[in-house]
């Protein structure tokens, strides 16, 4: 479930300008600093706004959102710690409120808007930089996209919708709000004054929840789920809530602000209710209750969404099943997690088929895992942590956690640890980049996927290189869709200090989000082009491949957008007539016997698109060939259409690799560096916006007393 089904049916507040005047009695109004001010959440309603691209974003994140007839009063309640609500001007709000309150982070947002085909447009999204006339009722924001249907330049909107969360106290542990919609809805009264039961007859889709800034982070859950963990949420402090409506036989919609407890959800009909405490309404409920139609549910306020975290933890690696099925979390058989000084006898390698064996000798009682330290968990949906056998291969059901503490060496008395994730491989002692990816359960793919999705990482503990030199501690990381995509999820490094990435000391912002759509192109739909299906162990391998693995045969019988080409179709187009490099002057010369696409002796566009070959071939110098296939993956229209679906889809967000060497963008005019890398005139590196590996710290930052935590949430498995 994406951020647009739960919207779908979502219709909020009511028309400002025309209750506006009957209600300004009830405002608060104040220009001065309100103690809970910083606990408000504001939710408007405005009739018309448009979308702007702005100058230099190279990221197409960034959007400037303008409104027009903006209302004069903007309806608040308060978060979890304070039962305050009314309006304020929206004046106060946007030039007085605002610059105190966020300062320098900028709050999250939910918006939904009508687009001009009456299509709707729903997202996630930072808001920055109010502009407000009050003479001429309009009011702009910088946009950043975050998660939902990515916004577009001279996009017009009508009946826009918006919801501003407050910003957190603090990163860790992160605030999450959510949202619910129904069909139906009934506000019906109690023996005790002020407390209704608040029905739903029918919860649409599930619960999408998002976290107040400075995290920047988002999550689907099924209600059931969601009700589960009321309790461990919210405990005897009941949220702070808003209904918003339409009422029924045309009367005037409106928004009911309560604090709300006592949930119950029927799991067969799809119905919710609560007992909900009257804070403030836009209109009377009655004697006899209210119902509603097509009532949303905005309740702000726990931690609930966060990772669970450790006292004793320096460093972690945990993966959360959020799906609605049991997966398999795999890990790289032959690159076992032990210490520098046991990685000697940490050798796996040999058939894949065996790795589940020998990792079991490394599990043994004084084997190499004990000896090194490495510890693997299961955190089940209680919370309760259960000590398991390394494996390379682990099951999860729904909501559980698998926890990975990788070998932690003190350099020094008193040293909190630096994690290490060393191994033998080839005859050699390692510490490298390894994988880890998911399949259903049932699937067995005991070595990486050639057509799917892998997280990487690197935890080079206190590495010291053949030079003698010695690295940082530090982690490593990214997502690779360079064979695939097949599944959504998030992954974030966190805790103490991490809710940004200069505070977490990353080289860049350390999260990533993969939601990209994987249903079926249909020609609307902006899904996968191709998906490949494969039988493996008791279930099948579902995934969204890359252009390079289009199959021969049956891509003409599939609907597909018109660049959409078999391997062995693929030309340089572009290229000769674009390249500026003197290295290679003649690239046309090698556009021959290209059908023949398995042929690396000569430079096919199936070649290109592979950019696997990191050696000479056919004469052609490393330098030459690796700038061919930067060029290849800017100028392409397979390969452009490939990365405009998975990085910069209409319909969800894809921080991931899209091919071997994404992290550098090649642009006309570029020159190259002697690893065929391009750079920009002035002799930089210009670095892609997905920026594919992050680097972080490995040790606990001064001053704090736990570690770090590298947590990757599933939240969909093909």
């Amino acid at each position: 479930m994406t951020i647009h089904r739960l919207w779908f049916r979502w219709v909020m507040l009511f028309s400002f300008i025309a209750v506006t005047g009957m209600l300004a009695g009830c405002s608060s109004d104040s220009s001065s600093k309100s103690n809970n001010e910083a606990l408000r959440i504001y939710e408007m309603a405005v009739a018309k706004g448009s979308f702007a691209a702005v100058a230099g974003d190279a990221t197409a994140t960034k959007f400037q959102l303008n409104l027009s007839d903006v209302p004069e009063q903007v309806l608040y309640f308060t978060n979890r710690g304070a039962t305050e609500s009314g309006y304020d001007s929206t004046d106060n709000v946007m030039n007085k409120v605002w610059p105190r309150v966020y300062g320098t982070v900028a709050p999250n947002a939910v918006m939904q808007a009508t687009t001009a085909d009456q299509g709707t447009i729903n997202l996630l999204c930072m808001l920055d930089k109010p502009v407000y006339n009050k003479g001429t009722g309009q009011l702009g924001f910088t946009v950043t996209y975050l998660d939902g249907r990515r916004p577009a330049a001279n996009l017009a909107l009508t009946d826009v919708k918006i919801i501003i969360a407050n910003n957190a106290a603090s990163a860790q542990p992160g605030v999450w709000s959510q949202l619910m919609a129904g069909d139906a809805g009934t506000l019906t009264p109690t023996k005790d004054p002020g407390i209704y039961t608040f029905s739903m007859q029918k919860t649409i889709g599930g619960v999408y929840e998002f976290t107040s800034a400075p995290q920047r982070k988002s999550s689907n859950l099924t209600v059931k789920k969601y009700i589960d963990s009321w309790q461990t949420r919210f405990g005897t402090d009941p949220p702070n809530a808003t209904i918003a409506y339409n009422a029924k036989d045309n009367a005037v919609g409106g928004v009911q602000v309560v604090t709300l407890k006592n949930p119950i959800y029927n799991e067969t009909t799809g119905g919710i209710s609560f007992t909900a405490k009257l804070l403030y309404g836009t209109a009377p409920i009655g004697a006899d209750g209210l119902a509603v139609k097509n009532p949303s549910l905005f309740i702000d306020g726990n931690n609930g969404g966060d990772f669970p975290t450790y006292a004793d933890n320096v460093f972690s690696i945990q993966y959360r099943n959020s799906t609605d099925s049991a997966i398999t979390v795999w890990l790289t058989g032959d690159q076992p997690p032990c210490s520098k000084a046991e990685a000697a006898n940490c050798d796996t390698s040999g058939a894949p088929s065996g790795y589940a064996d020998k990792w079991k000798a490394l599990a043994a009682p004084g084997g190499s895992f004990e000896k090194s330290g490495t510890k693997f968990y299961i955190i089940k949906t209680d919370g309760t942590q259960q000590k398991i056998d390394p494996s390379n291969s682990v099951d999860l059901e729904t909501g559980e956690i698998l926890r990975i503490v990788p070998p932690i060496v003190s350099l020094s008395l008193g040293d909190s640890g630096i994690p290490e994730w060393y191994y033998k491989r080839g005859g050699g002692i390692e510490t490298a980049g390894t994988n880890s990816w998911v399949t259903r359960k049932g699937v067995s793919m005991p070595a990486p996927p050639n057509d799917g999705l892998v997280f990487e990482h690197n935890v080079q503990g206190h590495f010291i290189n053949p030079a003698g030199i010695t690295l940082p501690d530090e982690v490593v990381w990214d997502v690779s869709g360079v064979n695939g995509v097949h599944v959504k999820a998030t992954m974030h490094f966190e805790g103490p200090g991490c809710g940004t990435s200069a505070d977490c000391a990353c080289d860049s912002n350390p999260g990533r989000t993969i939601k990209i759509p994987l249903e079926a192109y249909n020609a609307t739909n902006s899904g996968c082009l191709y998906i490949s299906s494969t039988a493996n162990g008791d279930g099948f391998f579902n995934t969204c491949v890359n252009p390079k693995l289009y199959p021969y045969d049956d891509i003409g019988n599939i609907i597909k957008p018109d660049w959409v080409s078999a391997a062995k179709d693929f030309t340089l187009d572009n290229v000769p007539v674009d390249y500026q490099n003197a290295a290679i002057t003649d690239l046309a010369k090698y556009n021959t016997d290209y059908p023949n696409a398995l042929n690396y002796g000569t430079l096919s566009g199936f070649v290109l698109a592979d950019a696997a070959a990191g050696v000479d071939k056919a004469g052609v110098s490393y330098k030459a060939l690796k700038s061919a296939y930067h060029i290849w993956w800017r100028t392409n229209p397979v390969a452009l259409g490939w990365l405009n679906y998975l990085q910069n889809n209409v319909l969800g967000k894809g921080e991931v690799y899209g091919w071997a060497y994404d992290e550098v963008m090649w642009h006309l005019g570029d020159t190259f560096d002697n690893n065929g890398n391009p750079l920009k005139k002035d002799g930089q590196v210009d670095t892609n916006n997905i920026y594919p590996a992050i680097t972080c710290p490995s040790k606990p930052l001064v001053g704090t007393k736990e570690g770090k935590y590298l947590n990757i949430d599933i939240l969909y498995v093909m």
